[in-house]
């Protein structure tokens, strides 16, 4: 309970945030082709963090045992080592997902409205992955120390507090649509 309730609550958090996000694209001039580009976005990021979920895995193990076994020292070089190679596998990532972006949208969706806010939500989201790697792999090791108090929070601050409020100032009050969530 100490683990997986927090553990619960974060995926909670991240999945109530989409409905307010929803709501948010729901008030730009073309919501439709939002969703649509958001919807599709989602599923080429989630095909670029596959990696994460092996390594965060991984990193679990890693640190569980070691700290188990009483070896500090080796828990902290796992998760440093795992942070380390997923933020560089996702920087790769993002480095094609951002150069691809026109193709992807093209070979996705044969509507411009939706084509043209996919590449610029595929291109800003590439530059998030690699906080998506810090997130998903310390995430883990704290678990691993049984602390998942800690992502808990800066998942909900970075999603709900941060992340939604930034969306909805740019999309809706300095005027900047889709591109502004």
């Amino acid at each position: 309970l100490v683990s997986g309730v927090p553990a619960a609550l974060q995926d909670i958090a991240w999945c109530s945030s989409t409905f307010v996000l929803f709501w948010i694209l729901s008030l730009l001039d073309a919501p439709a082709a939002a969703v649509a580009a958001w919807t599709i976005g989602q599923r080429l990021e989630a095909f670029a963090i596959l990696p994460l979920s092996a390594l965060s895995m991984a990193v679990l193990v890693a640190v569980g045992q070691n700290i188990g076994s009483n070896r500090l020292q080796r828990a902290w070089q796992a998760s440093y080592s795992m942070t380390l190679l997923a933020i560089g596998l996702l920087v790769l990532a993002g480095i094609v997902l951002f150069c691809c972006a026109a193709p992807l949208a093209e070979s996705a969706t044969t509507d411009q409205t939706t084509r043209l806010i996919l590449i610029g939500y595929i291109r800003v989201a590439a530059f998030g992955l690699p906080f998506a790697a810090l997130e998903a792999v310390l995430g883990a090791s704290l678990q691993a120390m049984n602390d998942s108090r800690i992502p808990v929070i800066f998942s909900f601050v970075s999603n709900w507090v941060i992340g939604l409020s930034l969306a909805y100032l740019l999309a809706v009050n300095c005027s900047h649509g889709a591109f502004g969530v």
